[in-house]
């Protein structure tokens, strides 16, 4: 081999080499990479579900069952950021009053920060929205408890099933839950779940749950179709109901007592003469009143 091939074949050896090198470094980013995006997938899937926000209406988690859940949702967020984040939860008038407690004690204290955010924030928030007796919010819905007319059996069963959970230290006796269940069905329903399909009484509240959901699409078709029947009243003129013009109507009895020119016929003429009626009113107890007409009559007659 000349010196100048050895020349080449050294340079040939020393860029393979740094190709290789090369390669290593760049399968090493790309495996790095794929763990750090395997990785953020595994926070984005185990990471628990945004909380609700609180906006104190009716459909809205007492605020004594929402500070737990927002409180550990933010449990890794730093002390500097939970305010900031925890408020952004807050809708309607809670988020009003908390900016406006907020902002006093910024203004109080030399706009400086509370210096234990997370105890700030709950006890703004209990101060405020806490004061109400949980339980006697939970004996309330209790009371009120109904499938609406435009609700879903599933949605009553689900109200219906937290409103036990809540009130399960106070309602132990089944045939009251029972009661309460079925009492609170729409009308229809409530008349088909008066007993169980074999006639007999309820024995769990679980089953009466099941027929009830089983038996919720015939009733709202049936429902459906209570709405979509037209009216049967009788049409109505001027507020007034048509006269019929049949045989035994008062039309056919005026037409009998009058001629073709509108007078009193002939026939009601010799009625009234011979029986002694009036010929106006045809009663027997005013002829006297008008004896023009029986004179006009006498004449006719000769």
């Amino acid at each position: 081999m000349s010196p100048f091939q050895d020349v080449q074949v050294a340079a040939m050896l020393k860029i393979n080499q740094r190709l290789t090198a090369t390669v290593g470094q760049l399968t090493n980013q790309v495996q790095a990479a794929h763990a750090v995006a395997h990785a953020a997938g595994n926070v984005d899937r185990f990471r628990p579900a945004a909380p609700p926000k609180f906006g104190n209406k009716a459909k809205d988690s007492d605020v004594r069952q929402w500070l737990p859940v927002i409180e550990d949702y933010l449990r890794n967020a730093p002390d500097q950021d939970f305010i900031r984040l925890a408020s952004s939860y807050l809708e309607g008038g809670p988020r009003s009053l908390w900016t406006t407690v907020y902002e006093a004690y910024r203004v109080a204290h030399g706009n400086a920060e509370p210096p234990n955010p997370r105890q700030f924030f709950r006890q703004t928030m209990e101060r405020n929205y806490g004061l109400e007796d949980l339980e006697q919010k939970h004996w309330d819905t209790w009371a009120s408890l109904r499938q609406g007319p435009n609700q879903d059996i599933n949605e009553y069963n689900v109200s219906f099933q937290q409103a036990c959970t809540d009130l399960a230290a106070s309602i132990t006796d089944e045939q009251v839950k029972i009661e309460k269940y079925r009492l609170g069905l729409q009308y229809d329903l409530r008349e088909l779940c008066r007993t169980s399909p074999a006639g007999a009484r309820w024995q769990t509240l679980q089953e009466l749950i099941q027929y009830a959901t089983l038996q919720w699409p015939v009733i709202r078709e049936r429902l459906a179709r209570k709405k979509k029947q037209p009216s049967t009243e009788a049409t109505k003129v001027g507020g007034k109901r048509k006269a019929s013009g049949g045989a035994g109507g008062s039309g056919s009895k005026r037409s009998a007592r009058l001629g073709a020119s509108g007078s009193l016929s002939d026939e009601q003429m010799k009625k009234d003469l011979a029986e002694g009626l009036c010929h106006k009113c045809h009663l027997p107890e005013i002829a006297a009143l008008t004896p023009r007409l029986r004179r006009q009559a006498k004449a006719r007659q000769k």
